[in-house]
């Protein structure tokens, strides 16, 4: 288990708070990787579209709506992002969720409460950072991280450089036949797409007019309900056909834009 995975099962439990804790904590950690990457690397100067076309900001004089359009835009940070953050963190400290924010329903123990003095007989396990599985998600996390990265990072420049430079050379054709394997082994144990499945994705692709990132995005989307559940299926081989990726198509924001 990761900590997305362990913080669905956290929240999926009754009470919720410390599933509330633990993705109160993943923000923290997100937010906190992203400054430091931006101390690290510096900060772009231009973004990429979904369609994967770069561009810069301009800008435009509001005048006299400088004022008003400040007003609008501050009210929809503070119900969009603020009071979302703030009930999240309520949340996480009451004794019974829903139970209302009075002192006498609001406790520490989501984040350092031990099982045997639960204020609440429904919690099962211990506060954040008392529970074991927390520390272990996060160890596995890191490591996921980490692995993924370095693997990523070297294979993937190692095989662009053979396939762009030995194209049609017995090195870069014997990689592309490596690939192929590798693909067969993985569909073998583990994760697989039936064939008309990845022809769904490709043709909504193209119909959305949508580059190599729009492409990337769908998957993402089709597979967000499966990464949090098939964890826990215990099975070794999942098979993702057309049917389920094309309910799940149809519940993204993707579908509004193929109308």
């Amino acid at each position: 288990y990761v900590l997305a995975t362990r913080m669905k099962d956290f929240i999926n439990s009754s009470p919720k708070g410390v599933g509330y804790a633990m993705s109160i904590l993943m923000i923290l950690l997100a937010a906190g990787t992203i400054i430091v990457n931006q101390k690290l690397i510096g900060t772009r100067k231009s973004y990429a579209t979904i369609g994967g076309k770069g561009t810069r900001s301009n800008l435009i004089q509001l005048r006299s709506a400088k004022w008003p359009m400040l007003i609008v835009i501050t009210i929809f940070l503070i119900i969009a992002m603020v009071m979302p953050v703030f009930f999240l963190v309520m949340e996480s400290f009451q004794i019974i969720p829903g139970g209302g924010y009075g002192a006498n329903n609001l406790t520490l123990y989501a984040w350092i409460g031990d099982l045997q003095h639960a204020p609440n007989p429904g919690y099962a396990q211990n506060g954040l950072f008392r529970n074991s599985e927390f520390g272990r998600a996060l160890g596995n996390t890191v490591k996921l991280s980490l692995i993924a990265s370095l693997i990523t990072a070297v294979f993937g420049q190692f095989f662009g450089y053979i396939t762009t430079r030995g194209r049609g050379k017995w090195y870069g054709k014997l990689v592309e036949q490596l690939v192929r394997e590798a693909v067969k082994v993985a569909n073998a144990e583990g994760l697989s797409f039936d064939e008309e499945t990845l022809d769904y994705i490709v043709e909504k692709a193209i119909e959305l007019k949508l580059g190599a990132r729009g492409l990337r995005a769908i998957v993402e989307k089709i597979m967000t309900d499966a990464m949090y559940d098939f964890p826990s299926l215990n099975k070794r081989k999942v098979r993702v056909t057309k049917e389920y990726a094309q309910e799940h198509f149809e519940k993204s924001i993707f579908s509004f834009l193929d109308k």
